[in-house]
Formats: structure tokens, C-alpha cells, sequence
């Protein structure tokens, strides 16, 4: 899997948040049922999953800064990266969000945020240009947008991602306003046996790495904001023609 031209296989939904917008879009998290990981990043050396899942992590060298909410992670666009111990395979109802800052001069081009090796990912292929995709058993879904902002401006975004498989919808949020949405992929996802979840990379091997800080990342089994205009970080009502969750 690579990127522009091609794509990145993942879910994910952007919303970017500057200074008055933070406090709309909510503080950190708190784990509910549907949180599948939480990272804080918080604590020094490993970061801890606050989800139920307790999944462990290895921070491989990323840098403890002032993050959006306490601390976060820096990442050097060469070498930084977390790595999980759980493959972390989509749910077929989901939504990936976190935080991130670019500074300006800051941002490499054609960059993974966080994915799993052939599987899923999300991507800014320029700083007002975003990739995410993810891998199916038919037709891979997969989506590019223009986002209304480039984000290598020194600010806190907010990035989040919702792909209901079972549609195959993905919705795309930049300052917690729908940016894009649209049908994408067919069949099953695909699950690999191999691979890990990685955060500020997804492809073994130098080239793709991420620079820049992420901050409060969450991957949940449900879609978060499905379908809306802006972004509730509470799970909406469901659909009456929408089986339970």
C-alpha cells in the first residue's frame, strides 16, 4: 500500500480545530464501550491504553511536548514512531480521530499518520491534502480530499475518521464540519495476520514517517458522527432502520 497517486488504506474523517473551536469539539477523552484505544500520551517512556483494552505500546523515540490536552508525542519525520501489539483490524463500523500540530516549514510531504500495514491508514499527501483508505475484500475504500485549510500552521487540528462498512459510506470532518462524504469500496475488510498498529508511520522502511506532534488519538466501533454536518464526539442516535450497536 502507498500513497499519492495511490492511496492509503484507512477510515478517517478530518476536522481541524484552532483556538476557539477546541472547547466545541470537547477535552480528552474518556473511555465508553465502544472505545476500542485511547492514548493520552500523557506519561513519560511508553505510552498506556486508557480504553479497557489495555494495549501496550512502544514509543520508538518520539519526543514528550506540550500537547492539545497535557502532553503529547513528536515525531521526527525520520525514525519516531509507536508501535502497538494488537493488529487492531477496523471494526466494520468505525471512527479514528486525533489531534495534530504542524509548524510552519515543519510539514514532509506524502506522510502516514497512523494505519495498519496493508490494511488501513490515513495520510497527508500536502498539507491541505488527505488520504485514507481502507483495505476490502472486493474494491479497497478509499478517499482524497481538498481540506478548506492547509494545517502546517503551527495550530491544533482535530483529525477523525468514521467508515461504515456495511454502507460503504466514508465521511470526512475539518473543524468538526463535514467536508466530504461518499460512497467507497466493496466487500468484507480484509484482515492481515501480520503487521502492527503504528502511530506517525505505517510502512516498514524510511520515507513515510510523520513530523509533527498527535496528541489524543481514539479508535472506536461505532460511527461517531455519522451522516451529521458537524461533529458530536457523543455516539448519535441510531437510525431506526439501523440495527443496534
Amino acid at each position: 500500500m502507498h500513497l499519492p497517486t495511490v492511496t492509503v488504506a484507512a477510515c478517517l474523517i478530518a476536522l481541524s480545530a484552532a483556538a476557539g473551536l477546541a472547547d466545541e469539539l470537547g477535552g480528552p477523552y474518556g473511555p465508553d464501550e465502544h472505545t476500542i484505544l485511547l492514548m493520552h500520551f500523557d506519561e513519560p517512556g511508553d505510552p498506556a491504553d486508557a480504553s479497557d483494552r489495555d494495549v501496550y505500546a512502544q514509543n520508538w523515540g518520539a519526543e514528550s511536548v506540550d500537547g492539545r490536552f497535557g502532553r503529547a508525542l513528536h515525531f521526527n519525520g525520520e525514525t519516531d514512531v509507536c508501535v502497538f501489539s494488537e493488529d487492531f483490524t477496523l471494526p466494520p463500523r468505525s471512527t479514528v480521530e486525533l489531534w495534530l500540530r504542524i509548524e510552519p516549514g515543519e510539514f514532509l510531504p506524502s506522510r502516514y499518520l497512523l494505519g495498519k500495514p496493508h490494511e488501513w491508514g490515513i495520510a497527508l499527501g500536502e498539507p491541505d491534502l488527505l488520504y485514507a483508505g481502507i483495505g476490502l475484500d472486493g474494491e479497497d475504500a478509499t478517499i482524497h480530499t481538498r481540506l478548506p485549510q492547509a494545517l502546517d500552521d503551527g495550530h491544533w487540528h482535530y483529525l477523525a475518521s468514521i467508515y461504515d462498512a456495511t454502507s460503504h459510506e466514508y465521511w470526512i470532518y475539518l473543524d468538526g464540519r463535514l467536508v466530504k462524504h461518499q460512497q467507497a469500496g466493496q466487500g468484507d475488510i480484509r484482515r492481515r495476520k501480520y503487521g502492527s498498529l503504528q502511530i506517525g508511520d505505517l510502512e516498514i522502511g524510511p520515507g513515510k514517517e510523520f513530523r509533527g506532534a498527535i496528541d489524543e488519538v481514539r479508535i472506536s466501533d461505532l460511527c461517531r458522527a455519522r451522516g451529521r454536518e458537524t461533529l458530536q464526539l457523543e455516539p448519535p442516535p441510531a437510525p431506526e432502520s439501523e440495527p443496534p450497536r
